[in-house]
């Protein structure tokens, strides 16, 4: 007959809830459904068996339109084939077929029931012949009685379900012609005996399986030197766990796995071995004819993908199920489209591949559970809460919604690394104390929630944290770190951030919570801080560590542009470059942001109780800086490059302070040359002011030798410590000996105070 192709009608709806014994949600997912009754081209009339091919094909026992039909699939949809067979007794006819199977080069056995015989189609360029039949009605070798399954192994033999003989027939083939080979079985309900076997199946070692029908169970038998074994005999009457009521047939999955069509039951049960021993694994399906639902399956198939394929005969229809545990560990199944519908498990466990060419889409209160194991392209939807849990890799393209979950269960890489958009989650996503990767072409786009609780994120490309997103928790992101506006960052534990190796290592718009916590950020250059950095709880100091940070450098490892802020209370460590607002929570020493030695701080930002403990180095050569109740305990140096504080050539430093200066155990000033300055003797630079007062005095000043050089020195004026004052300093005449100097100043109002001098030569 010729090829007639035409797409059958796929439903894709509601699905089945499947309870394991255990009481573990498990089993296979929906697909869909295809046929309707009819004798037309994508219908069926009462069909009674099916079988798959390697390349994924069907072929289906269309018992009462006394035919066999041909489907084929392509990018997840089915196609009709062929259909091949008529009424009556002749060659290529039918009465009725009831069982089918195809061997490894596309041939085509039927069981032909009611003409008690095998017949055999080959196939070749799209057309179906008629290669051979063989037996006649009777009880000797090579004859039939009301013969029901058919099975054909890797070599070709040929397996009977003799059922009206109460026996198993094994045939064998040899240039071109059929012997018969040996015969198993005799009436009665012990081992090697049969009430009416209708189903057979043989796996790759060449057990053979049979649904014994009338006794309620599935049977081992076993091959070795042309002698056959009965292995062991499974179930009883009745439709609990365990049990069977007239099984029609059986599949066998290339894992060993048992699938049984427990007709009378309307469902299918999966059954594994292991050891010898089997165990009950499912059951799946009710009286109906909704999806999930059967009206006496007869028949089940499964092939080397994960699909299982059953043939619902009251319903006249197939219906197709994904179980992903059908390949043993290890194996790779493929599927085009699936929909996980609510309270389903898609399980990829076992070192099992999972190779999507669609879409999967895992809708609520459905999930995909990864634990050592793969899932590569396509794309993976994950709506309304998912969850997916991974301890394995899902290579996918990630599609969700805000409400969508990612559990990290183990190490896991998630991500397609060939494509820019190859990590773009929306939901949240829990790192726990795993390894995660996100793979991507660019950086990986973080969702609503990340939580990391020790673990370590990384991502080869960098992370973005959106805008009105976050990321929480303690542990490593290693990776480069770029984080919008309205992003939130907040340590719950030690957190360090960023990439040591990027330029571009860390960047951040958005908001920094450090807690009473220690945050590392790394950048090969100048890490840059959001609109808001907030050290500490209100009742603890947090810690900021810029993680490349050496005492030797004399760049910025942190950076606070203008506009942005660092609030709160704690300890900053590295170099800091401050064009923002620095504010601490109050002038107590545990209430200020307190910048620790050896590191320097510069810039023209504002500082707001502060104590920098390092080097201060205000300005940008020169330039001025405000604040309120600063503190010094290292260093500060003052650029002189005119007589007027400001900005640039012709200026010089100035520190302003409108509540008090704090200056703490002594510490040093260091006066500095700008752009080959040299002072007039009797110039006076305004070098700090104050509104409330001075709290402490320089210990040491520290001298330039450009200065000391050209015979200059400085003489300090304390102005109204008490008060709104200021420090001036004077460029005097250098003294003529190495001695210090001490000036004394009167108690004018205009002079108030005493400095030692200290020259620094070359």
């Amino acid at each position: 007959m010729s090829a007639m192709k035409k797409m059958i009608g796929v439903v894709a709806v509601a699905v089945v809830l499947f309870v394991t014994g255990a009481g573990v949600m498990a089993g296979p997912i929906y697909v869909e459904s295809f046929g309707s009754r009819g004798i037309g081209t994508g219908q069926f009339n009462n069909p009674k068996g099916i079988a798959v091919d390697a390349a994924g094909n069907l072929y289906v026992a269309d018992s009462d339109n006394y035919r066999i039909v041909k489907l084929t699939q392509a990018g997840g949809s089915v196609s009709w084939e062929w259909s091949y067979g008529t009424f009556g007794t002749g060659n290529g006819q039918f009465y009725p077929p009831n069982g089918v199977a195809v061997d490894s080069a596309g041939a085509v056995y039927v069981a032909d029931n009611g003409n008690s015989r095998i017949q055999k189609l080959s196939q070749s360029g799209g057309g179906v012949s008629w290669e051979w039949s063989y037996g006649t009605n009777g009880t000797g070798n090579g004859q039939f009685r009301a013969l029901q399954g058919i099975a054909v192994d890797s070599v070709g033999n040929v397996y009977v379900a003799d059922a009206g003989n109460e026996r198993i027939q094994k045939l064998s083939q040899s240039g071109g012609g059929v012997s018969w080979e040996w015969s198993y079985g005799t009436f009665g309900t012990g081992n090697g005996q049969f009430y009416s076997p209708n189903g057979v199946a043989v796996d790759s070692a060449g057990a053979v399986y049979v649904a014994d029908w009338n006794n309620d169970r599935i049977v081992k038998l076993t091959q070795a030197g042309g002698s056959v074994s009965w292995e062991w005999s499974y179930g009883s009457h009745g439709s609990g766990e365990g049990q069977l009521l007239q099984p029609y047939e059986i599949a066998v999955s290339t894992g060993g796995a048992l699938y049984v069509s427990d007709g009378r039951n309307n469902r299918i049960v999966k059954l594994t071995q292991a050891g010898g021993s089997v165990s009950w694994e499912w059951s799946l399906g009710t009286l109906g004819a909704g999806n999930g639902q059967f009206n006496n399956p007869n028949d089940v198939a499964v092939d080397a993908a994960g699909n299982l394929y059953v043939v619902d005969t009251d319903n006249h229809r197939i219906q197709r199920w994904f179980d992903s545990e059908a390949v043993a560990p290890g194996g790779t199944m493929n599927i085009a489209n699936l929909v996980v519908h609510f309270g389903n498990v898609l399980l990829v466990t076992g070192n099992r591949r999972l190779d999507v060419t669609g879409r999967v889409v895992i809708e609520a209160g459905a999930s995909l559970n990864v634990e050592q194991g793969t899932v590569s392209g396509g794309v993976i939807e994950i709506n309304h809460g998912g969850p997916v849990y991974v301890a394995g890799s899902i290579s996918s393209q990630l599609a969700s919604d805000a409400t969508s979950e990612l559990h990290a269960t183990g190490d896991a890489e998630l991500g397609d690394a060939t494509r820019y958009n190859g990590f773009t989650y929306e939901g949240q996503m829990y790192v726990g104390a795993n390894h995660v990767t996100l793979r991507s072409k660019g950086m990986a786009a973080l969702g609503v929630v990340t939580e990391i609780s020790g673990g370590t994120l990384a991502a080869p490309n960098g992370v973005v944290i959106g805008p009105g997103r976050a990321l929480a928790g303690s542990g490593t992101v290693a990776a480069k770190v770029s984080a919008g506006f309205g992003s939130t960052i907040e340590a719950t534990g030690a957190l360090s951030l960023g990439d040591a190796a990027a330029y571009d290592g860390f960047y951040s718009d958005g908001t920094l919570l450090t807690g009473r916590n220690a945050v590392t950020i790394y950048d090969r250059n100048a890490a840059v801080l959001g609109s808001l950095t907030q050290l500490g709880d209100g009742s603890a100091g947090g810690t900021l560590t810029a993680g490349r940070a050496s005492p030797g450098d004399t760049q910025a490892h942190l950076l606070l542009e203008q506009g942005k802020n660092m609030v709160g209370r704690g300890s900053v460590n590295g170099n800091f470059k401050n064009h923002g607002d620095v504010i601490g929570d109050g002038v107590a020493a545990g209430e200020r942001v307190i910048f620790n030695s050896p590191w320097i701080v510069s810039g023209k930002g504002t500082f707001t109780n502060t104590l920098i403990m390092g080097t201060f180095a205000p300005g940008e050569s020169p330039g001025i800086t405000n604040g309120t109740n600063q503190g010094f305990g290292g260093a500060v140096q003052i650029e002189l490059g005119g007589t007027v504080p400001g900005f640039g050539n012709g200026n010089h430093d100035q520190i302003n302070d409108t509540g008090t200066i704090l200056l703490v155990g002594s510490p040093t000033l260091e006066i500095l040359p700008w752009n080959g300055f040299v002072p007039e003797i009797g110039d006076e630079f305004i070098i700090l002011t104050w509104q409330a007062g001075l709290d402490g005095l320089f210990g040491n000043v520290v001298t330039d030798s450009w200065f000391t050089d050209r015979d200059i020195s400085f003489a300090l004026h304390y102005n109204n410590i008490g008060g709104a004052g200021n420090l001036t300093i004077e460029a005097i005449p250098e003294p003529a000996t190495l001695s210090l100097l001490a000036l004394l100043a009167l108690s004018l109002p205009k002079r108030g105070g005493l400095a030692m001098i200290r020259r620094r030569r070359k």
